[in-house]
């Protein structure tokens, strides 16, 4: 739980900003935001956290010369909270953008500030509308940690399957994973 709790509060946090990206009137912003949500989502969860692993502290260490190391739990929360922000901004878009703009604009006659109004009237509003598929998507992160909890335990064992290079153990859990999968719908099918 500690993994999905940490993953919720930067899936959030990342989640409104990336919403925020994708609500905004700049082109260029608009298409970050976009970017960011495709490429997260078209990306497995397993493969995200294996980067976060071995690739993220090669490429630290490419950059900068300094060798790093990231902790496997901290990495899981970070990739799993990562993967979660693109799915949680998708949420929080649609619940601003089902508030009318009629709301919007009542609250700019009134005086307020675009930021004021967005505050104090359009985010109480887009909140209720938020919780249901909101709460999907938390039950969905607490399903995924365990994907975390098993890319962790392939972290702490080097060599497994007797492969050269550490990443290996993923990669090959992953296609073991799906393969299976394929040969049970392959079998369904019939």
């Amino acid at each position: 739980l500690t993994v999905s709790a940490g993953a919720l509060v930067i899936g959030s946090v990342v989640g409104l900003f990336v919403a925020l990206l994708r609500l905004s009137s700049s082109r260029v912003l608009n298409f970050v935001g976009g970017l960011y949500v495709d490429f997260i989502r078209s990306v497995p969860l397993l493969i995200l956290l294996v980067l976060f692993v071995y690739a993220v502290p090669i490429v630290v260490e490419d950059l900068t010369g300094r060798t790093i190391r990231i902790d496997a739990l901290i990495a899981g929360m970070l990739g799993l909270g990562l993967y979660a922000a693109a799915y949680l901004a998708e949420v929080f878009r649609s619940g601003i953008l089902a508030v009318p703009s009629g709301q919007r604009e009542a609250a700019l006659s009134t005086g307020m500030s675009n930021g004021q109004a967005f505050r104090r009237i359009v985010l109480p509003q887009a909140a209720r509308k938020i919780i249901p598929p909101a709460t999907s998507t938390v039950l969905s992160l607490v399903k995924d940690s365990a994907v975390t909890f098993a890319n962790i335990a392939c972290s702490n064992v080097p060599r497994f399957f007797g492969g050269e290079q550490p990443i290996a153990a993923p990669g090959q859990h992953y296609l073991v994973e799906k393969f299976s999968l394929g040969l049970d719908i392959g079998a369904d099918g019939r």
